[in-house]
């Protein structure tokens, strides 16, 4: 049973599994402050392609059976977009505080890929 107060939680747990194994990349199963001190400019393009993949595949399901309630529907929705966010918006800050060559390099090279899957979700 989903708690009211916090319905995403419940969809976190269940996809925290997936990103676990991939403990070397700070920017993914992070579901709290984000691990600045760990990221790497390398670590950028798999994260983006490891959340994308994830996404796709919630979003993919739900639009073969989009759900008539909140729990099947929304939280769904709010997960990708909690997903994507905690690797997309750590990048999006390091672009304005630490930028490199290679962080530029890693963050122009995820932004299609970004820009794609919004336009679908939308």
């Amino acid at each position: 049973m989903l708690c009211y107060a916090h319905p995403v939680m419940h969809l976190s747990r269940k996809l925290r599994g997936t990103y676990m194994s991939t403990v070397s990349n700070p920017l993914l199963g992070n579901y709290g402050l984000p691990h600045f001190d760990r990221i790497q400019a390398s670590d950028a393009q798999p994260a983006v392609d490891a959340v994308l993949a994830e996404c796709e595949a919630i979003l993919t399901k739900l639009e073969q059976n989009p759900g008539k309630t909140w729990d099947t529907l929304l939280v769904p929705l709010e997960e990708i977009r909690r997903i994507i966010h905690s690797t997309w918006d750590p990048i999006r800050h390091l672009i304005g505080v630490k930028n490199s060559p290679a962080l530029r390099e890693a963050y122009q090279d995820a932004m299609p890929k970004m820009v794609s899957f919004y336009l679908r979700l939308s």
